[in-house]
C-alpha cells in the first residue's frame, strides 16, 4: 500500500510539525491578566424591523446619553451597529417621521450583544412603549 504510506508519513508530517511550534511558545507570565477583557466586541448589532408605513428616526437612550442609531424606511428592514464599551440599560426612541413617536422599556446590554426590534403598524399597540 504505497499510496497509504505516503499519507500516514504527510499526517506524521503535519503532527510533528504542529507540535514543534507548540512545544517553543509558554504562558506569558508579564501578561495583563485583564487584557483580554478589552479585545472582546465593543458593538452591539440592532436588527430592526419596521412594520409601519412610515420612516422612523431611532435613537439609543443609556446612562452614557443619546445616540443616534439611524433611520429604517417604512416596511423595510436594516442592520445597525453602535459602540458600546460595558453592560448597561439600554432603550430605544421610536420617532415615525410623520407620526407619533414612543420610547422602549430598559433592557441590560452587553458588548456583542445581537438586539431585535419590530416597530408594529401602530405604536400606540406596542407593549413596551411608554
Amino acid at each position: 500500500m504505497p499510496g497509504w504510506t505516503r499519507v500516514a508519513a504527510v499526517a506524521t508530517l503535519g503532527l510533528s510539525l504542529g507540535l514543534g511550534a507548540c512545544a517553543g511558545s509558554g504562558p506569558n507570565v508579564s501578561a495583563d491578566p485583564f487584557s483580554a477583557a478589552t479585545e472582546g466586541p465593543q458593538t452591539i448589532s440592532i436588527h430592526v424591523t419596521n412594520l409601519n408605513f412610515q420612516d422612523a428616526r431611532l435613537w439609543a437612550v443609556s446612562t452614557a446619553g443619546r445616540q443616534r442609531i439611524g433611520v429604517v424606511g417604512g416596511k423595510a428592514n436594516a442592520v445597525y451597529r453602535i459602540s458600546w464599551e460595558f453592560a448597561r440599560p439600554l432603550r430605544f426612541e421610536i420617532d415615525l417621521l410623520a407620526g407619533p413617536s414612543c420610547t422602549t422599556d430598559a433592557l441590560m446590554v452587553d458588548p456583542g450583544d445581537e438586539l431585535q426590534l419590530q416597530i408594529e403598524m401602530d405604536l400606540a399597540r406596542m407593549r413596551y412603549c411608554r
